[in-house]
């Protein structure tokens, strides 16, 4: 299927604390002006391409953090002009709620995102996030029971988290009811209150090597547990670019990660099975994979590599190693 995904912005809007590691103007390129006219003027613009549109996303704000009224007024202009088009939105745990849920199923929203980034809590305040667990699985309970897709976005590396942290977050997560998961490695941004803890070296962004190591752990224990991974790292652009301090981003990060799974899961099996689309994976980057592997490769151009099988093969309950004992010598072969 060709999925094609009609996004709007709406930058810093319904934000009511800015993250510490946040710029959304370096993220999205644009500044805030009128909410409803930026919007239109967004819309308008997709809809004169010729293009069939699958879905059409809301991102770069807390949408639920709108006054009720703004919600209701983007959506209503939203399902006019879109009447078919399922919604997407994404917002925090803490502005969720009853009404807000009513509110989204009358106007054709199928999928929320919530920004849950952390489930500890001194990790959440000590980046201007102030909620608990206990909101967050409130939150994805009722978001679940009023027939949502819901997807979770948490983050890695950030200001004041420890492995034992990111460890508890996925842990914790991958035994609640959602649909898919994103996961992001914490980066400096330019005019960020992140940027001055660091000049201030108070902060250590992780290396891409550890950054790699913390999703492939999420990536593993996420999918064992039925889950589906849509994404890994931020979505590459010119504007993020050129506002990165410090911090690991690569433009393929989301592929690196899958080929550190590749490789730890080929150090301990007899062979695996790939299928045209999965080439590049093993042909990237030199083609180390296939070096090192190619005895214990199949193509079978009509598969697909069968990441469930291969993930539950590497979970187990004290999986240290993947952060450990292979991450220097995948560094060493992958990275430099």
């Amino acid at each position: 299927m060709n999925y094609k995904i009609l996004l709007l912005f709406i930058p810093f809007s319904g934000c009511k604390d800015i993250c510490i590691y946040c710029n959304q103007e370096n993220i999205t390129g644009k500044t805030e002006k009128g909410i409803l006219i930026d919007l239109k003027e967004q819309l308008h613009f997709y809809l004169e391409k010729n293009i069939k549109w699958t879905e059409l996303a809301i991102y770069g704000g807390t949408f639920t953090g709108l006054s009720k009224s703004l919600q209701e007024e983007l959506l209503n202009y939203i399902s006019t002009e879109t009447p078919l088009l399922p919604v997407r939105i994404s917002t925090r745990p803490d502005y969720i709620d009853v009404e807000t849920l009513n509110i989204l199923k009358r106007y054709n929203v199928k999928t929320v995102e919530l920004g849950i980034q952390s489930m500890v809590e001194n990790v959440l305040v000590s980046n201007n996030r102030f909620y608990s667990e206990n909101v967050v699985i409130n939150s994805m309970n009722e978001i679940v029971d009023n027939s949502f897709n819901l997807g979770v976005q948490i983050m890695c590396g950030l200001f004041n988290e420890q492995l034992d942290d990111f460890i508890y977050t996925v842990n914790t997560l991958k035994s609640l009811n959602f649909n898919f998961v994103r996961i992001y490695p914490t980066i400096v941004i330019k005019n960020t209150q992140l940027e001055k803890i660091f000049n201030e070296n108070k902060f250590t962004p992780l290396s891409v090597g550890e950054a790699i190591c913390y999703c492939a752990y999420g990536f593993i224990k996420f999918v064992s547990s039925g889950k589906t991974v849509i994404r890994m790292g931020l979505h590459n652009s010119d504007i993020l670019e050129h506002s990165i301090v410090a911090g690991p981003y690569h433009r393929s990060f989301g592929d690196l990660v899958k080929i550190y799974i590749l490789y730890l899961y080929l150090l301990k099996s007899d062979s695996i099975i790939i299928g045209d689309n999965d080439k590049s994976l093993i042909s990237g980057y030199s083609g180390l994979i296939k070096k090192l592997f190619g005895h214990k490769i199949i193509i079978h151009s009509n598969n697909r590599i069968d990441w469930i099988t291969i993930c539950r093969a590497l979970e187990n309950e004290d999986n240290f190693w993947i952060f450990k004992e292979q991450k220097n010598i995948f560094e060493e072969k992958f990275l430099h």
